[in-house]
Parts: C-alpha cells; sequence; structure tokens
C-alpha cells in the first residue's frame, strides 16, 4: 500500500514496512521508501506522506525529518505559497527591498529610504527602473536622485541628488 516499503528478505518471505522520518513511499507497489523533496518533512515514522513546509518557510534539503528543517523567512518577508526550496523564494514585502547574502544563502529585507518610497508605501528600489506608477496617472516615474547599491554590502545608497 502507498507509505509503505515492501522488504524481501527471501521470494517466499515479503514484508510491509513503514517509511521511516523524513521519507515517504508515493506508490502502492513501493520497494523502498524515498526521502522527502526539499520543502517538505515527515516528523514520524509510519505511511504518512511527506508534509509541505508551510506558508512564508523553505527548506533546501531532502529527507528532511522534523518540522525544524522548515526555516521562517527573515523579517519583513514571506512566500507566496507552501513547500518552497530556497532563501530567495522569501519575498520582502512591498515597503521593503531584498538584500540576498550570497556566503550565506540568506536573504535581508531592508525598510525602503524616506526618498524611495512611493506614494503608495511600496519601494522603487524593489524595481529595476527605480520608478513609482501615478496614483491618478498610471504613469511611471523615476525617483529623485542616483540610488546605488554597495558592492560589498548590496544596500543601497543615495550618491547624488537633483540641484534644488
Amino acid at each position: 500500500p502507498i507509505g509503505y516499503s515492501t522488504y524481501i528478505a527471501a521470494p517466499e518471505l515479503h514484508e510491509c514496512r513503514e517509511c521511516p522520518k523524513g521519507q515517504e513511499c508515493k506508490t502502492g507497489n513501493c520497494t523502498s521508501c524515498v526521502d522527502c523533496e526539499k520543502g517538505y518533512y515527515k516528523p514520524t515514522v509510519g505511511p504518512q506522506l511527506c508534509f509541505p513546509c508551510p506558508l512564508n518557510t523553505f527548506n533546501q534539503f531532502t529527507g528532511g525529518a522534523d518540522f525544524e528543517v522548515c526555516i521562517a523567512c527573515p523579517p519583513s518577508s514571506g512566500t507566496d505559497g507552501p513547500a518552497k526550496t530556497h532563501p530567495t523564494d522569501c519575498i520582502c514585502f512591498d515597503t521593503h527591498y531584498s538584500v540576498f547574502e550570497e556566503a550565506e544563502q540568506l536573504v535581508t529585507c531592508m525598510a525602503c529610504p524616506v526618498g524611495a518610497a512611493c506614494d503608495d508605501r511600496t519601494c522603487a528600489l524593489r524595481l529595476e527602473n527605480q520608478s513609482c506608477t501615478g496614483l491618478e496617472t498610471n504613469a511611471w516615474k523615476k525617483i529623485e536622485g542616483d540610488w546605488r547599491r554597495s558592492s560589498t554590502s548590496e544596500i543601497f545608497r543615495v550618491l547624488d541628488c537633483p540641484l534644488g
């Protein structure tokens, strides 16, 4: 049955065994349990299938045997669904922009600086063109100043402001 693997000690000896923590069988003729996929976990021995990591978490590894493998997204971010597999699946809220730290494989959400916030409170630094849409005109308007990411920290800084 689904959730069990068939153990064959000898041709005449067949035995169904429950899958261990972190493993599952998805088909009825399963001969061996397989690790839970990335984004999933299974905390018990038994016939259950692996559970998806919940909304606003991710799991980068296969074979998750405890809920603790589902890592919470950093503050001011969330996922667009369950069973996510990478830190970049955590998306910063509209009022923040993301900084991805490659070495640590972490996403940090930085609050939008005052000069980069749009009228609707979204952060223009989230967009490649660093622009806001006009609430009434629906036209794009670039934020004031020359905003650049630091090459070492990935944090935005305004380098130059317009005259006036």
